[in-house]
């Protein structure tokens, strides 16, 4: 499973991630501060959301997410890549579990 070596808030992100992909496929904008991290898109049902940047990164460096843009402050702006929508699925084909966590 290509999850494996994710840590379960990394998967928990990137199942977040691929279900308001599925909502809207609008990218996804980071957008740090000096206080915090936030990912906004509009497949996000409460707004924008504080995010671990190390989790981001990791996601971006599996190849779970394709960058499209640099951000602010090293942030990135991205869509989902189509390795990150198969692993979450694959997840949830092999646990059984529709949230993917």
């Amino acid at each position: 499973m290509a999850t494996r070596k994710l840590t379960e808030r990394q998967v928990r992100l990137l199942s977040d991630i691929v279900e308001a992909s599925r909502r809207s496929p609008e990218r996804f904008m980071m957008l740090r501060t000096v206080d915090a991290v936030w990912l906004q898109h509009p497949g996000f049902p409460d707004g924008p959301r504080e995010i671990d940047f190390e989790d981001a990164s990791a996601l971006k460096d599996g190849g779970f997410l394709n960058v499209d843009e640099p951000g602010n402050y090293g942030g990135f702006h991205f869509v989902v890549a189509p390795a990150g929508v198969k692993a979450i699925d694959d997840l949830r084909r092999e646990t059984g579990d529709p949230t993917g966590s």
